[in-house]
């Protein structure tokens, strides 16, 4: 038997608990991370003993003491604390050495919990300081620690992400035949209806009233300063407030304002390269692609490396509307050979007449490659195998290297493609780990069967120690890998 630790968050917590209590029926010890007083309360009216659940908030008003940096230097593998704060939307307010101070009374904690209890395994989202702080601390210590995220295509599949970036997923399974049929027809339906992830069309669908915004903070303030105080992934309700106000002012701005095109004929823009952006703040650009996360910088670097004779389009994200100011807006757009393209136009027939495709991290670059089109991410991503390169950095990129990747057709076979995916589906599974607010089939009984079974397929790797390839055709029975659903 393991012991295995979650991070609370927030009401992915709901998810987690109903398979943990799968976890401990089969003799697995379950322990806790949690920046909430709330969930922690809430975990421990579910039945979970307080000795499990290592309780990480703000600390008080005193003043940091000792040498912070070097306790910090001593867990850093892979991911600096200072681009930790950086990442996070909350944190980075504070003052540097206070940051630093109370990132290192966090990672002592964090080391000593999970070395006096022996955890085998931590499972969590990779977005808060204190996520990736734990994940810094278990790569230190030797302890594996995976994020529980969405293959993107298809969509309701998930897998095991090693570490805080996207670049690899757990995959002991050597695909067999069922996988590369199932992959093969994935893409052939793909080419056939292309369509987006089912995250898009929440994220798109969500219509917020002024009534539910203000019901939203009146009762984020209370729950703060009655309730949750020091939750460090919390922000306070004046910046909130602050925040949507501001967002809402540039949303009009930009929609009645920007110089957004919506094109009839995309011929009048060809050749083009297709640079879709990021939401911002989010993970996917201030986590996953840290060092490159100011987009405006990195367009204006692509730009002066665009061979005069394209076009760059530059798609907003149609859930970004607000992030931006017009001063961003009108900086792309007054850039040469530069078009800036409507939120809401569909990027797929975008993908489609390009000659490059180009994000951070983007799911557009992975859509572009298995529509056959040549494509990139700015940092190494899971699905850079079926990419022209494995990163596209574009401060160093020259034109003559952009007009070698769009005319010599550096391009991934089909053959590649569809063993890509069928590495996928043999090493992903059919749930959703999202919160229930964010997809209420999180709850069926299915789904939290589906992500139980997954987990205890990756504790019993864990547990053995076998992290070598076998195949999965025979190993993964039942509901929870199955290939065809």
């Amino acid at each position: 038997m393991v012991n295995v630790a979650f991070i609370v968050s927030h009401n992915r917590t709901v998810l987690f608990r109903a398979v943990a209590e799968k976890l401990e029926k089969d003799g697995h010890v379950v322990y806790w991370l949690s920046p909430s007083r709330v969930w922690s309360r809430w975990l421990m009216s579910t039945g979970v003993d307080e000795s499990r659940i290592l309780q990480i908030l703000f600390p008080g008003n005193d003043e940091p003491e000792g040498d912070c940096q070097h306790r910090l230097s001593r867990y850093e593998v892979d991911l600096t604390y200072n681009a930790i704060l950086l990442s996070d939307r909350v944190m980075k307010a504070l003052p540097p050495r206070i940051a630093q101070c109370v990132f290192a009374d966090w990672a002592d904690k964090i080391s000593n919990f999970i070395s006096s209890n022996e955890i085998a395994l931590l499972l969590s989202e990779k977005t808060w300081a204190i996520e990736l702080i734990s994940d810094q601390v278990c790569k230190k210590l030797g302890i594996p620690t995976f994020n529980p995220h969405t293959v993107r295509i298809p969509a309701t599949r998930f897998a095991f992400f090693n570490g805080w970036s996207e670049r690899d997923f757990f995959s002991p399974f050597e695909p067999g035949q069922k996988h590369f049929s199932s992959a093969e027809a994935l893409i052939q339906r793909f080419r056939a209806t292309p369509s987006k992830p089912w995250y898009y069309y929440r994220n798109n669908s969500r219509k917020i009233s002024l009534y539910s915004l203000a019901k939203k903070y009146v009762k984020h303030a209370l729950i703060l300063r009655n309730s949750d105080r020091g939750n460090p992934t919390r922000s306070s309700a004046k910046e909130l407030v602050l925040r949507e106000v501001v967002r809402q002012y540039n949303r009009v701005l930009a929609l009645s304002k920007a110089a957004f095109h919506q094109p009839k004929n995309l011929e009048q823009y060809s050749p083009y390269i297709l640079l879709t952006l990021h939401r911002q703040p989010e993970a996917s650009i201030d986590v996953l692609a840290h060092k490159l996360s100011n987009q405006l910088e990195a367009i204006k670097a692509l730009v002066r490396s665009l061979p005069s004779d394209y076009t760059l389009l530059v798609k907003e994200h149609s859930n970004a509307i607000g992030d931006r100011s017009m001063a961003f807006y009108n900086a792309v757009a007054r850039l040469p050979n530069t078009i800036l393209i409507h939120p809401m136009v569909d990027s797929l027939s975008l993908i489609k007449s390009a000659r490059f495709v180009l994000s951070a991290t983007g799911t557009a670059s992975f859509e572009a490659a298995l529509l056959g089109v040549p494509a990139a991410t700015m940092v190494e991503m899971f699905f850079s195998p079926i990419l022209v390169r494995p990163q596209f950095n574009p401060y160093v990129v020259t034109a003559p290297q952009i007009r070698d990747i769009i005319e010599s057709k550096m391009q991934t076979s089909d053959e590649q493609r569809v063993a890509f995916m069928a590495r996928i589906m043999a090493n992903s599974f059919d749930a959703v780990t999202v919160g229930p607010d964010i997809n209420p089939i999180a709850m069926d009984e299915q789904n939290i069967h589906n992500f139980y079974s997954a987990i205890s397929m990756l504790i019993d790797s864990v547990n053995s120690n076998v992290y070598h390839r076998r195949t999965s055709d025979a190993a993964l029975g039942g509901g929870h890998n199955n290939a065809d659903s």
